[in-house]
């Protein structure tokens, strides 16, 4: 009885494994991405820092948190416009509010990414601009 119930136990192990790393669908990968840029103040909506742990990245090293959320307020539009499928997760993108920075070169159209990786907890944002093509 005892074999049965630590093989029953190794299985669910590996079936929860296996579907925590599931592959996220374009569809799950957008609203991730756009729930991030929300919650870490790149778009309109202002964020409490007392709630809030904000992702830096290099541009940020030197930067308070609230100096971060300053410079971040409304700089992007919080819908993506652009996915991209890769090895291991999904680049989404997104404009930035200020016309002035989305810039077009080549008839390619470039802005912030957002890289999330296939199991959806890891996302960062691109600190330089993207292609979206």
């Amino acid at each position: 009885m005892n074999k049965i119930n630590i093989k029953l136990i190794y299985i669910l192990l590996i079936f929860t494994s296996c579907a925590s790393t599931q592959n996220l669908t374009k569809n799950q990968a957008i609203e991730i991405a756009e729930s991030y840029v929300i919650e870490q103040g790149y778009s309109d909506k202002i964020i409490d820092l007392k709630k809030t742990k904000i992702d830096s990245d290099i541009l940020d090293q030197y930067q308070t948190p609230e100096k971060i959320a300053e410079l971040r307020h409304n700089l992007l539009n919080s819908k993506a416009v652009y996915s991209k499928k890769t090895e291991n997760g999904w680049i989404i993108g997104f404009e930035y509010k200020n016309e002035k920075f989305n810039e077009i070169q080549d008839g390619i159209r470039f802005g912030k990414g957002v890289l999330i990786l296939e199991n959806g907890k890891e996302i960062k944002m691109f600190h330089e601009n993207i292609r979206f093509e």
